[in-house]
């Protein structure tokens, strides 16, 4: 189980105390767990490794449909910063890839747009917006 719970600076003791006290938790609730560890913040450069990793999943499934699929270094650092939240760490990520990223493909797709043999290039363009480019194969 992870929470946000008690995410501020603190350590050992101190969460305990703030999750009974702050956060309502009833001592039978905190006995039944082995241990309370407290993550610090990721960094922006943590979050666009992070955006990498999860980039690299997408990267593989488009291989598997037969597509090429390159990520500019630009696009990860939108991803990065979309995908960051100080209080929720890299969760918010997940949903934009798939919200910037994963349904511009899905749409693109079913439109006939990009299909198997093609090289896909997603970037963000001067305004901000992603885009993806298609070199046709053939």
């Amino acid at each position: 189980m992870t929470s946000n719970a008690g995410s501020g600076e603190m350590t050992g003791v101190m969460v305990e105390k703030d999750m009974r006290e702050k956060h309502g938790f009833p001592p039978e609730f905190l006995n039944r767990l082995d241990e309370v560890i407290v993550f610090r913040e990721l960094t922006r450069p943590e979050m666009k490794e992070i955006a990498s990793k999860m980039l690299e999943e997408v990267v593989r499934r488009m291989r598997e449909k037969g597509m090429e699929l390159r990520v500019t270094e630009r696009f990860k650092e939108v991803m990065a910063e979309e995908g960051y939240d100080r209080s929720y760490g890299a969760r918010p990520l997940r949903r934009a890839i798939t919200r910037l990223l994963e349904d511009k493909l899905v749409d693109m797709m079913l439109a006939g747009e990009a299909k198997e043999g093609d090289s896909l290039t997603v970037d963000v363009d001067p305004e901000g917006n992603v885009v993806v480019h298609n070199r046709r194969a053939g």
